[in-house]
């Protein structure tokens, strides 16, 4: 399974969002400038994340993007299946039906821990955690 450079942008973007005061307006072009993501990308990212309740989307002269709601209840998980859907580690925890040996296959099994193993442990990783730990990251590398 590889991430989409949709999910990297998204991720980039609100990430960008992330240490600001709640309610903080940003606008799209200037985050494609400053953090190096192309704007037709954040063109197709915010409808996806505004449709699941994650920004809020405002036109108009004074308009922007915000976040919907608090950056430490938003998670990576969050965000990956706002942009790219559910995540299946294989075709056979998708659908139960997809593969005959289903209830019996042994590797079925591991797919299905594994992948439900990747969530969890996606859905504890806040934005506000990560643009912070980024934050001081840059502040203290040595290069």
């Amino acid at each position: 399974m590889t991430m989409t450079l949709m999910i990297e942008y998204a991720v980039r973007m609100l990430m960008a969002m992330g240490t600001a005061e709640p309610g903080a307006i940003f606008n799209i072009r200037a985050i494609a400038q400053l953090y190096g993501i192309p704007e037709k990308y954040l063109r197709k990212i915010v409808p996806l994340l505004t449709k699941q309740g994650i920004l809020l989307s405002k036109k108009g002269n004074r308009g922007g993007i915000a976040l919907a709601r608090p950056a430490d209840s938003i998670s990576l998980l969050d965000i990956i299946m706002a942009v790219d859907g559910d995540i299946f580690l294989n075709r056979c925890t998708f659908s139960e039906t997809f593969c005959h040996r289903t209830p019996w296959c042994a590797v079925h099994s591991v797919w299905v821990e594994a992948q439900e193993h990747l969530k969890s442990f996606l859905a504890k990783k806040s934005i506000r955690h990560l643009a912070a730990q980024t934050a001081y990251n840059k502040l203290h590398h040595t290069a």
